[in-house]
């Protein structure tokens, strides 16, 4: 068997002077596994300035407090319209769909002659 390398020599790929070492941003293939685990995990490491681990279950449950007053709950009203509307849209779009799955089933059956 031939062996083929690429015919420029500073060509990353098949020459084993030079493997290939693919990276995705977000994925990655499995040689480039371990790096981004280890980097995420260092990441992880590092939120808080070190902090990490060392909060209270006190203070936790004060933090989850003054962050839990933070959030802006909907109105009753708020809530209800938005429910309202979901529910208009399920209705909408499943007419639609009908809609469409009755013309295409009319149209192929035209179209295979079984409408005769």
């Amino acid at each position: 068997m031939v062996e083929h390398r690429s015919p420029k020599p500073g060509v990353g790929g098949s020459n084993p002077s030079t493997p290939a070492k693919h990276t995705w941003h977000g994925i990655c293939y499995v040689a480039d596994w371990c790096e981004l685990l280890e980097a995420r995990v260092v990441g992880l490491l590092l939120v808080g300035n070190g902090e990490m681990g060392k909060t209270s279950p006190n203070q936790f449950v004060r933090q989850v407090r003054q962050e839990a007053s933070k959030i802006v709950w909907p109105t009753r009203r708020e809530a209800g319209l938005t429910t309202l509307t979901v529910f208009v849209m399920v209705v909408i779009a499943s007419l639609f769909f009908v809609l469409v799955d009755q013309v295409s089933a009319f149209l192929i059956s035209q179209l295979l002659g079984l409408g005769r």
